[in-house]
């Protein structure tokens, strides 16, 4: 069996095929099918940027795409829109955002995305029961592993109302193999993630599904007692190398629960880039915490390399 039909995921030149082939993968003992169009690289996944914003990235710096590419990046692509003033607004960057990544994953860099209402993206005019007909439709794309950028920016009322009603798709993304992505501020941030989890305790029954994003030394020890997913930001705004190994240290059992990502965006952050190249292993079971934990919860069939 060649290489290109033993493994659909192989980085160097992509090309691309008419018809989709089904990707089975295995999330905590559940089969699930990703549907990837087309998608055949030639060689291993070297990292997964478990958290990046790749339409805002592609539009400010477009040469970036490339460069991941060639660094044997996969990334996931969640929601987040500039402008959002109003529901229509919300409706029409989250189709936006579906096209731009199908056009990246067609074009440039092969990807997979979240679609979701990021609280900095809440209209006044969200109304709780307009979010099933916002984002079920995404649930069905080849591309869309699930529901993100959710969560809480500052906790007010209407905040948690677009975030409860989010989470209460649980039921439905649990039956088609979906996650959610959980967004913690960088502000207030301890009150507010503590007012997250609170609010996930009525969801612990999908805990494998959920990860709980940009957790920091001071904030990650409770979310991983949780029994919740755990992603740390390599980035200068967000958290450090230093400390990443830090909360290794601290949290060896836990490792096999922690992503790491970059949330660039605007501005492009190589800082898990230069974690994956260093000659040395900066930390304990790098390779699990740059992308074998990351395919094991989207459900990603993880190749060798």
């Amino acid at each position: 069996m060649s290489r290109e039909k033993a493994c659909p995921f192989f980085f160097g030149r992509v090309f691309f095929r008419s018809l989709q082939s089904i990707i089975e993968g295995k999330k905590q003992g559940i089969v699930i099918s990703l549907r990837q169009k087309g998608i055949i690289l030639k060689a291993g996944i070297a990292f997964i940027d478990s958290h990046v914003h790749l339409d805002l990235l592609y539009e400010a710096e477009p040469s970036c795409l490339s460069k991941l590419r060639r660094a044997g990046c996969l990334p996931v692509s969640w929601a987040f829109g500039h402008g959002i003033q109003s529901t229509g607004d919300l409706e029409t960057y989250l189709h936006s955002q579906a096209g731009a990544l199908e056009k990246i994953n067609r074009e440039v860099l092969p990807c997979f995305f979240l679609s979701g209402i990021h609280p900095r993206n809440i209209p006044a005019d969200l109304r709780p029961e307009d979010v099933e007909r916002l984002l079920l439709p995404f649930l069905d794309h080849p591309l869309c592993l699930g529901i993100g950028e959710i969560g809480l920016e500052n906790a007010d009322a209407h905040e948690k109302e677009i975030f409860s009603a989010q989470l209460a798709l649980a039921p439905e993304m649990a039956q088609r193999g979906k996650v959610f992505g959980v967004h913690t501020p960088k502000g207030d941030k301890i009150r507010v993630s503590n007012e997250i989890l609170e609010i996930l305790k009525g969801f612990t029954s999908f805990r494998d599904r959920i990860i709980v994003d940009h957790c920091t030394i001071e904030t990650i020890d409770e979310v991983l007692r949780s029994e919740f997913w755990a992603g740390m930001t390599l980035s200068p705004a967000k958290s450090s190398v230093e400390d990443l190994q830090d909360v290794a240290r601290r949290h060896v059992k836990y490792l096999d629960r922690i992503m790491l990502n970059t949330d660039s965006g605007d501005t492009f952050y190589d800082d898990l880039l230069k974690l994956v190249q260093g000659n040395n292993s900066e930390t304990e079971r790098k390779g699990d915490l740059t992308r074998g934990n990351a395919c094991r919860f989207f459900g990603i069939p993880s190749p060798p390399g």
